[in-house]
């Protein structure tokens, strides 16, 4: 029973790799069978690996309302009702419990109007991203065409099975499978993950390939065709044939012949190209993340006008990396580049400094994640787009998150931006917007500095000079009063005041 646990507690530490190893394997860590598992044996499995459950974080309402009452605003508001009690009156007086309620009450309308409006706020946007359409994609990276699973293949939690049947070894729960990592990853910090693993297969099956079938010159040949392909920005798609002697597509065919190369062409967005101009202008930086080939990346780039420094994925481990750029620590390669091509597993998106459009290509949510995190460790803001679970990590790291409009729920939740429209032209406006939102807050905070000077040194020199005595509760009614006409005036919308000023 001891030796029984121990081997569990491996499997939980995940010291095994389970998704590579032969099934008889899988049985013999696990200490299961085809048959499945007794009453007894998933309660024992429970105790160690916990319900096959994702924690969610439960939102107080309470503890949230209370959150308003304790920012700078309100730390000024609560010494000042403490002072009207302890320091307001001497000689014996009682408190000056008149202000000491006055200045609380308006400490609890301020937060009770702060908390009205963002639990409004946030309710919009869950009716919003529920009256978005539903499509036909994988919750966990994004992509509509299915995929073929055969024996030995790994089946991730939170899928769906279009055709067929299944039978499988649970290896994972909970917040140890794909999907739970990735939720998991959205509140903590983990570590990149391993490019290694899925390289040493490809070499171990390109070698055999190699022994099997010596055709290194066909195989230069067609490499060589790919190459010119991707120079002009098309991708490529390998035909073959196999002769099927029972006539049944379930039976044993023969071996595949190969035919030949078919060149695909997957523009990008009409708008796409004019989007990054109009960002490159405004001062914000475009990097491309993409799974295709590097000199598709490069072409690409090209025509969309962001550049053409685009490095492998290879290079953000330190390895296969360019003369030029040898030298380079990996924060700064990130940082120069203009994308990286070949990210495995092959999915693309465009990172904001300050993602465009995305390519249509998963990438494992740790990676995204580490050049995000890389990004802010160089003082970026950095703005991001996705739509699967694996983008979500990422979206919730970014400054600004962004899930485009065909995007998982988890993506949405994970986002501060939820693009309602193909097409990411809108951000463009939201960067012209934002930046007019906070030209209005400066502008205002000078306003409201140089006006809370005036009003304090008035009142001391009244104090000190004339022996004015006024309470606290008095300077607040003041700033209130002068503050609100200002606040009403910058919170209405510009073409509303040329509306306005139209019908007069």
């Amino acid at each position: 029973m001891g030796e029984k646990a121990e081997v569990l507690e491996a499997v939980l530490k995940e010291t095994v790799d389970l998704e590579n190893i032969p099934i008889e394997e899988v049985f013999e860590n696990l200490r299961c069978s085809r048959e499945g598992l007794t009453s007894q044996a998933a309660e024992e499995r429970l105790a160690i690996f916990g319900h096959n459950k994702l924690e969610e974080k439960k939102e107080r309402k309470f503890l949230k309302f209370l959150g308003f009452m304790w920012n700078p605003l309100s730390w000024v508001m609560e010494a000042a009702a403490i002072m009207a009690i302890a320091l307001a009156n001497g000689g014996g007086k009682p408190p000056d419990w008149q202000d000491f309620v006055g200045i609380i009450t308006l400490l609890v309308i301020n937060s009770t109007i702060s908390f009205i409006e963002e639990n409004n706020a946030g309710n919009a946007a869950a009716a919003l991203m529920a009256r978005l359409a539903p499509k036909a994609k994988s919750a966990l990276t994004g992509e509509s065409l299915p995929v073929t699973k055969g024996p030995g293949d790994g089946v991730y939690s939170g899928s769906t099975c279009k055709q067929g049947e299944i039978e499988a070894v649970v290896i994972a729960t909970g917040v140890h499978t794909f999907f739970g990592k990735a939720a998991h990853l959205v509140d903590t910090t983990n570590q990149v993950g391993h490019f290694q693993k899925a390289r040493r297969y490809n070499c171990y099956m390109f070698f055999i390939l190699n022994l099997a079938h010596n055709k290194s010159d066909i195989e230069r040949r067609v490499h060589a065709v790919i190459d010119k392909f991707a120079e002009r920005g098309l991708r490529s798609l390998a035909v073959a044939y196999q002769k099927v002697p029972e006539g049944r597509k379930e039976s044993a065919g023969g071996p595949w012949q190969f035919i030949g190369l078919m060149p695909l062409f997957d523009p990008p967005r009409h708008d796409s190209a004019e989007t990054i101009r109009r960002a490159l202008n405004l001062g914000v930086n475009v990097k491309m993340i993409t799974g295709d080939q590097l000199a598709i990346g490069k072409e690409t780039g090209r025509r969309l006008g962001m550049g053409t420094n685009m490095y492998p994925s290879s290079a953000l481990l330190g390895q296969d990396k360019d003369e030029s750029i040898v030298a380079l620590p990996i924060d700064e390669l990130i940082e120069k580049a203009d994308g990286f091509a070949g990210v495995f597993p092959g999915i693309g998106s465009l990172v904001f400094l300050a993602n465009i459009d995305r390519l249509d290509m998963p990438i494992i949510s740790e990676h995204k994640y580490e050049i995000v995190k890389r990004l802010q460790a160089r003082k970026h803001i950095c703005g991001m787009t996705g739509d699967g679970v694996n983008d979500a990590p990422a979206l919730k790291k970014a400054d600004i998150g962004i899930a485009v409009a065909d995007a998982t729920d988890a993506a949405r939740s994970a986002s501060d931006i939820v693009l309602t429209e193909p097409g990411l032209s809108v951000i463009i406006s939201a960067v012209l917007t934002s930046r007019a939102i906070f030209q209005r807050m400066k502008n205002y905070t000078i306003y409201a500095v140089s006006i809370t000077i005036r009003i304090v040194l008035g009142f001391m020199l009244l104090a000190l000079l004339w022996k004015f005595d006024f309470p606290p509760f008095m300077v607040l009614i003041i700033a209130i009063l002068n503050d609100g006409l200002w606040l009403l005036i910058l919170s209405i919308p510009l073409h509303s005041l040329s509306r306005m000023h139209s019908h007069m």
